[in-house]
């Protein structure tokens, strides 16, 4: 009877042999009965899962990364150490091809999509919805032509139907950001590896970037402009014709929504630092009621669990790019087991 109740015994021994092999390995000691024990479990089993799903990943820049900004290109053949793949590289042209292709029957089918989703201010026009829902047919294409699993893009443009393919971009890549393929303007791809982390453990993953700060508060605003995953979003999102964009060029409809609240995961993925082919810098923290920007952008008030002077200073050092990706959720235990299974880097702030 007391050998039948000897299970624990066991586990050392296999401690021993699993060291000797060389082999990494996680005890999870509890018993059936207890919940502590299976949410141990469950996130070990998702941050592995999605180890092996992200090993897997194609990763895609359309067009380049914005200009001058040395924290985003990013070294393909880290890319290739993690997933077995180079960066693909799809041209803007064929973008431009598709959505030439594009028929009166699927433009009408994405504008009703957009329209039944969307609260649609009066400042956007039928032409903008139009030409809206013809360029998320058009990005559609090309994401599946080459099985795309999460995507940077940007490209400025000298002829106004390529400016505008990427300036009235936000619905295409956020209808796609809200199926599971993350796409973030901009061209940086390691936060589109970051939101597809958060969005495969399940938190989604917003494209978010430190904005302005309130020091009575201690909270700071995280957004950005362009597509948003509109998955976090607390009712319906707004749409609204924007004539000015967050340092770009052209015009055309801005999204904006209130962020659900809640316990939040910050994740950044950054190549700078480490010997290993990337680091995953994160952060628990919460999304708090209270004023945000009207900016045409969703963004939302986060708050740390430390004075954010330190918080960011000791952020800092870890050498992340300036992109994150915010997810609603403490994925924490998941994280620490993505990273040992994947072989990044892994830092707590």
């Amino acid at each position: 009877m007391y050998l039948h109740h000897e299970g624990v015994c066991g586990i050392p021994e296999y401690a021993c042999a699993l060291t000797a092999m060389d082999k990494k390995f996680k005890v999870i000691s509890g018993h059936f009965g207890e919940d502590r024990f299976w949410k141990e479990i469950k996130s070990a089993c998702m941050g592995a899962a999605a180890a092996s799903a992200y090993s897997r990943c194609r990763f895609a820049v359309i067009g380049h990364t914005y200009t001058d900004m040395i924290d985003m290109p990013t070294d393909d053949h880290r890319i290739l150490s993690a997933t077995g793949q180079l960066l693909c590289r799809p041209e803007v042209e064929e973008i431009e091809e598709a959505y030439k292709r594009v028929t009166q029957k699927q433009a009408d089918s994405m504008c009703a999509e957009f329209r039944s989703f969307y609260d649609v201010d009066h400042t956007v026009t039928d032409a903008h919805m139009l030409e809206s829902a013809k360029i998320a047919v058009a990005f559609d294409e090309i994401i599946r032509k080459y099985n795309i699993d999460a995507f940077g893009y940007y490209w400025w443009g000298e002829k106004e139907n390529i400016i505008k393919l990427r300036a009235q971009s936000a619905l295409a890549v956020s209808r796609l950001s809200a199926m599971g393929i993350p796409g973030v303007t901009e061209g940086d791809i390691k936060a589109a590896m970051a939101m597809k982390i958060l969005n495969m453990l399940g938190g989604g993953g917003m494209f978010m970037e430190f904005m302005a700060l309130d020091f009575d508060e201690n909270v700071f605003l995280a957004g950005h402009d362009g597509p948003g995953n509109v998955d976090l979003a607390l009712g319906k999102p707004l749409l609204e014709n924007l004539q000015v964009h967050h340092g770009k060029t052209g015009e055309g409809p801005g999204i904006s929504f209130k962020m659900k609240e809640g316990v939040c995961t910050i994740l950044n993925l950054s190549q700078f630092g480490t010997q290993k082919p990337f680091k995953l810098i994160y952060t628990i923290a919460e999304v708090v009621p209270g004023d945000v920007l009207k900016i045409g952008n969703p963004n939302c008030r986060v708050k740390v669990n430390k004075p954010f002077c330190e918080f960011f200073n000791n952020w800092c050092q870890h050498a992340p790019g300036h992109h994150s990706a915010l997810g609603l959720g403490d994925f924490s235990d998941e994280i620490e087991c993505f990273a040992e299974k994947t072989g990044f880097d892994c830092v707590c702030v």
